[in-house]
């Protein structure tokens, strides 16, 4: 390893799959901007976990 830089499998199979879902979806619809449309629901589900963490539940 050039850089010693090691990442989690499973982080990297997520990373691969987004790609492939965004390379379908443009092929499906060009027009598709796959990050604009789930940031709405990344932010909400990110909101949600925070508030359990901070909260306790």
């Amino acid at each position: 390893m050039k850089h010693k830089v090691r990442i989690e499998p499973n982080y990297t199979s997520v990373v691969m799959a987004i790609m492939v879902i965004d390379g379908l979806g443009r092929s499906l619809d060009p027009s598709l901007n796959l990050l604009e449309a789930v940031t709405p629901c990344l932010l909400h589900r990110a909101r949600t976990q925070l508030t359990d963490y901070i909260v306790g539940s």
